[in-house]
């Protein structure tokens, strides 16, 4: 009976193994929108396509973007409407400007990919790769983790949104029509009619595909290289423990020594990589973000303004009864409802400052 035949892998293959292993995930989520940095072996037809995917993916956030801005302009007068349609065209528009900044970083993350391919390639020890590894997986999870969140949320908001149906009066007749996602400039389409709105909604979903495709990918890079950093840390930790051995020579402690800082300077080196590809979309996150809570503050303080509205009316000329009411309404109003984070902190223009100042004065 003749056994099967069994496939030796070499070092090189099982390297390259894990290092596509790493980066697997970043593939999948860059090269459906054609950021995945280009390398010398590239051809001139991927590039072309890439270059096809990339004006394709801004021509579907302009179209979402700038029809909102000008209903926002033209259209719309009422500024509570105008409040609530911010924050999910705020959504596009920071991943719009963070797909242009990995665009543009294109060549920084391919550095990093190839430092991280070097980095499996140079790895001897077992034990070591064993750690790397470690990293490596939990850095796949936490990318998974973020492209099943993102794309869940948002399609599930667009999804319900477009469920529940608008109530419009056009010509002096009511029509019934589904809602968008972003709010659409009327002189541009009539999306009061069909197949119009279906149209519309359906190049809304697909442009909301590409930006929760961004975010994906943004954060994606982000974890599987922080997690790779903190795997060769890892490895200089135990350098570092097994540097002073008593039976060891004096010139093979100094020759650990010399590879433990070489191999910290490569880590600062890829860090400084890795910092350049995320300062601009970390800024862009924090703007964003923080938009979004001061508006989450604005409807809060809307709560004051009933109180105000029911002291400022002429309620000493009603029933005295009815005067009372009044008064349980003004109280009521005077009780804001706070939004916290976790009920541990409250979310406030106070509480933004004290953050900001902390964050300028505390030594990095």
């Amino acid at each position: 009976m003749t056994s099967l035949p069994v496939k030796v892998m070499s070092a090189s293959d099982r390297s390259d193994e894990y290092h596509n292993y790493s980066i697997q995930l970043n593939r999948w989520f860059l090269k459906p929108i054609g950021a995945w940095p280009e390398s010398r072996a590239t051809t001139i037809a991927d590039r072309i396509l890439s270059r096809i995917i990339q004006i394709t993916c801004y021509i579907l956030i302009a179209f979402t973007v700038v029809p909102c801005m000008l209903y926002f302009y033209f259209d719309e007068q009422e500024l509570d409407i105008k409040m609530n349609s911010v924050g999910p065209v705020s959504h596009w528009i920071m991943n719009g400007i963070n797909y242009s900044s990995l665009l543009w970083r294109g060549k920084d993350i391919r550095r990093c990919i190839e430092h991280m391919e070097s980095d499996w390639c140079t790895v001897s020890r077992i034990e070591d790769r064993v750690v790397m590894l470690k990293y490596a997986r939990f850095g796949r999870s936490v990318a998974g983790f973020c492209a099943v969140f993102m794309h869940c949320g948002v399609f599930s908001y667009s999804v319900v949104n477009s469920l529940s149906p608008m109530i419009a009066i056009i010509d002096n007749q009511t029509v019934i029509m589904r809602r968008l996602p972003c709010p659409f400039y009327s002189k541009l389409m009539d999306t009061s009619r069909d197949p119009i709105n279906e149209i519309v909604l359906a190049m809304q979903f697909l442009s909301g595909f590409i930006a929760n495709s961004i975010t994906v990918g943004a954060c994606s890079l982000a974890a599987v290289f922080a997690t790779h950093a903190c795997g060769q840390f890892a490895v200089l930790y135990s350098w570092l423990s097994e540097l002073v051995d008593e039976e060891e020579e004096k010139r093979s402690v100094e020759c650990k020594l010399a590879n433990i800082v070489e191999q910290h300077l490569r880590v600062l080196n890829f860090l400084s990589s890795f910092e350049k590809i995320m300062n601009q979309i970390c800024l862009v996150e924090l703007v964003g973000c923080t938009l979004n809570l001061c508006l989450l503050g604005y409807c809060s303080i809307k709560c004051k303004k009933v109180g105000e509205m029911a002291y400022f009316t002429d309620w000493y000329r009603l029933p005295h009864k009815t005067a009372l009411g009044m008064i349980l309404i003004i109280s009521r109003s005077s009780a804001v409802i706070k939004i916290t984070a976790g009920k541990l902190i409250q979310l406030s223009l106070i509480t933004f400052g004290d953050f900001k100042k902390n964050l300028v004065i505390s030594p990095i």
